[in-house]
């Protein structure tokens, strides 16, 4: 918790409140916890203090992958970049993308599941990921 409060990225209004959440999480278990993850900036910020981009939760991956494994890197930029132009393409409606966007998701995320990282490999993705709330 300590690490969580020192870090110099974190900024909260109420740390008490924070800590109590924190702890409600840690209290409530693995079986209890639920994960949001955001795909397209819908929660998240889409450029940092800089200007850079920032990542989306599948772009943690995008990024990060193929320092450990070079073929699921090559993988995941393929489908990116097959699936980015779908997304974006302005002659498809929405309900036309929706498929392919799902296609996507699973793809990827079968892929990344198989690729059995290890806890302490997500945390360097995690921790050197450019991801803001």
């Amino acid at each position: 918790m300590e690490g969580l409060l020192s870090a110099p990225s974190i900024k909260m209004k109420d740390q008490a409140a924070v800590e109590a959440k924190v702890n409600a999480l840690l209290a409530g278990g693995l079986n209890k916890l639920q994960v949001i993850a955001d795909f397209d900036y819908t929660i998240s910020r889409y450029c940092d203090a800089n200007g850079d981009r920032c990542w989306t939760t599948h772009g943690i991956f995008d990024a990060e992958a193929a320092r450990v494994n070079v073929n699921l890197g090559e993988k995941l930029n393929a489908l990116k970049t097959k699936y980015l132009a779908i997304e974006f393409d302005p002659n498809m409606s929405i309900e036309d993308k929706i498929p392919h966007m799902l296609d996507w998701w699973r793809l990827a995320h079968v892929d990344i599941c198989a690729a059995k990282f290890s806890r302490p490999i997500l945390e360097t993705f995690v921790r050197d990921a450019n991801v803001q709330l």
